[in-house]
């Protein structure tokens, strides 16, 4: 999306007298007349860069990029580029006057060569003013919305950014509101710059579109799952069929769906159509694909806790939907041996069973339910219990 600005011209000069075949290091890049914008953010905006110390240009050759920075050298064509590039963000910025012009100075006996621009930055513009067109059929609720807290206010510097971010406010705040093919009118938008003054006077011109209602939901399961009912669905929409359209409820609407834990994929298709005499009513698709209800998931475990080769196993069992309402069932079970190597299994295969004294090791049983939702759709909670016996070697203390 673009916007019509009216810009006067600039100049760039250069002198440049280098050899083409032969390579020089871009020593220094020096900037003059700069005020408002300091030399780091120009060296950001132009292509052309100082070469790094002899240091890193050693340890980058021996070691590689992670240690070291490679050489830079001269670019005539990304030079001759860096003037229009300064330029323009000088523009961006309301410096619609500025003037820059950039000599290289180049040294054959070391192959070194140092860039120099001069720029004069001129006046920079401030917004005089700012009309909004194209809102009057609004309410005068949304019309106060579109109207609060604006990026662009009178008497600020003109700064390309926030006009930009101000037209996708408003297009925003109009997508939200039952406006969802609401656009700028670029052809009837731009800015003036008044040459007494060089200030702004900006115009932003919108086209609403038609006012449109969320139509009839339909859910789409895929492949059906009878546990996974409509109704279930529709619970953790942001919306309802015959409210007003809203963008900001069917991205908060498909989030709501995707943190559930049920579906791999949850989208919310709106096919919305720009001939408004056809329908007011945007049709909505609830498209689902469901994981698997019933998941069990082996482990294996191996450990040194407490200096000793410990073995064990696990087993998860995992339910998604359990007795409905998106609730997930999980029980996970742990059995872990220590210091196996010393088992006298001998005795453990005879009389003793595990109660010999060289067994040790632990078991636990571990039952969650997490419900995805409480009192609101933005609270979930969890209910977890936990149940282990343990048995380790037994000590006698004698105490004096």
């Amino acid at each position: 999306m673009g916007v019509l600005f009216l810009f006067s011209d600039y100049a760039i000069g250069q002198e440049i007298d280098s050899p083409e075949e032969k390579k020089f290091q871009i020593a220094e890049i020096i900037f003059e007349g700069n005020t408002f914008i300091d030399k780091n953010q120009l060296i950001e905006i132009i292509k052309s860069k100082e070469s790094p110390s002899g240091i890193s240009q050693f340890f980058y050759k021996t070691l590689g990029e992670k240690f070291g920075s490679k050489p830079e050298y001269f670019d005539q064509n990304a030079f001759s580029e860096d003037g229009d590039r300064i330029r323009d963000f000088y523009e961006r910025n309301g410096f619609f006057n500025v003037k820059v012009s950039s000599v290289a100075n180049f040294d054959s006996g070391n192959s070194r060569v140092e860039l120099f621009f001069s720029i004069i930055e001129g006046k920079q513009s401030y917004i005089d003013s700012i009309y909004y067109g194209g809102l009057d059929s609004l309410s005068i609720d949304l019309k106060n919305k579109l109207y609060r807290e604006p990026f662009v206010v009178k008497g600020i510097p003109y700064n390309d950014s926030k006009i930009y971010n101000e037209i996708y406010r408003i297009i925003n705040i109009l997508a939200n509101n039952g406006y969802p093919i609401a656009r700028l009118d670029e052809d009837k938008s731009g800015s003036i710059r008044f040459l007494s003054t060089d200030n702004i006077l900006l115009r932003l011109i919108f086209n609403p579109g038609a006012y449109y209602c969320f139509g009839e939901i339909k859910v789409i399961t895929d492949p059906p799952r009878s546990d996974i009912t409509d109704k279930l669905s529709l619970r953790h929409l942001d919306f309802s069929s015959g409210e007003t359209y809203s963008n900001e409820k069917i991205v908060s609407s498909e989030r709501n769906l995707n943190r559930l834990g049920l579906f791999e994929t949850a989208r919310i298709d709106h096919p919305i159509s720009p001939d408004s005499s056809l329908s007011n009513f945007v049709p909505i698709e609830v498209k689902l694909r469901p994981r698997t209800r019933n998941e069990i998931s082996p482990e294996i475990l191996i450990s040194d806790e407490g200096g000793f080769f410990n073995i064990g196993t696990g087993l998860e069992y995992t339910n998604r939907n359990f007795l409905g309402d998106a609730r997930t069932f999980t029980a996970h079970t742990r059995i872990r041996t220590q210091d196996i190597q010393r088992w006298s299994f001998k005795n453990v295969f005879k009389d003793k069973g595990l109660r010999d004294y060289s067994v040790k090791g632990a078991i636990e049983v571990q039952l969650q339910i997490l419900q995805p939702y409480l009192f609101s759709r933005r609270m979930s909670g969890s209910w977890t219990s936990l149940v282990g016996v343990e048995k380790q070697e037994t000590y006698i203390l004698s105490i004096l």
